[in-house]
């Protein structure tokens, strides 16, 4: 399908590198950015698209495919919400994506999703989760992979809602902040979050997403 890019139409590489991220706009949780590196000639799985066009079940099928596929290789880069709160969470965004992609070296064309300055090496499309299969992947996987982990946080930070709402701004959300106050999975720099206290005993999160990745 073309894109309308013309690096990305005329490309010969034998290597497609394709990175999203999930969480952008989330008051809790990290944000998480995956890149995922395919073969030029790879075929993707059927019905794969940007990840917000899918449902639960369709995403998480796609998923296990994807992670199945021995053609498939993809790297995951999350960025914990102290990072965010430090250097904010446009920055933070652009670094993922850099380090994600530097994981696969070598002579392949790199596409990111969005309109990022990310440097000549890098081409930014917004609607490449539509447009470009690996930039699709990276968008299912990463959905799915942060999903997963904010079910695992909300088990360990009961009524907050995180794995109805994955930490977005919400109702509900909103509401538990106000009863409960921040937890760790929290960015305290945000102006909601901000407001709200902070009760004590939290758990470590990046003790989590490890337990989630070896899963």
């Amino acid at each position: 399908m073309p894109t309308g890019n013309s690096r990305i139409d005329s490309s010969r590489s034998e290597l497609i590198c394709g990175s999203d991220e999930v969480g952008y706009g989330a008051w809790a949780g990290p944000l998480l950015v995956v890149a995922v590196c395919v073969p030029g000639s790879w075929v993707p799985p059927a019905g794969l698209t940007d990840s917000k066009k899918l449902s639960e079940e369709q995403r998480e099928a796609l998923a296990r495919l994807l992670r199945d596929d021995p053609s498939v290789r993809f790297f995951l880069v999350p960025v914990w919400p102290a990072q965010i709160d430090e250097v904010g969470v446009y920055k933070a965004n652009i670094g993922a994506h850099l380090k994600a992609h530097a994981n696969f070296e070598g002579d392949m064309l790199h596409v990111a999703d969005g309109n990022l300055d990310l440097g000549p090496d890098i081409v930014s499309l917004p609607k490449a989760d539509t447009l470009v299969p690996a930039v699709s992947a990276a968008s299912v996987i990463a959905k799915v992979t942060r999903d997963q982990f904010m079910a695992r946080l909300d088990e360990k930070h009961p009524g907050y809602g995180f794995k109805g709402h994955k930490g977005y701004g919400v109702p509900v959300h909103q509401e538990a902040l106000d009863r409960l106050g921040p937890c760790d999975a929290h960015r305290m720099s945000y102006a909601p979050v901000k407001a709200a206290r902070k009760p004590e005993g939290t758990p470590d999160m990046f003790a989590l997403f490890d337990e989630l990745d070896q899963d």
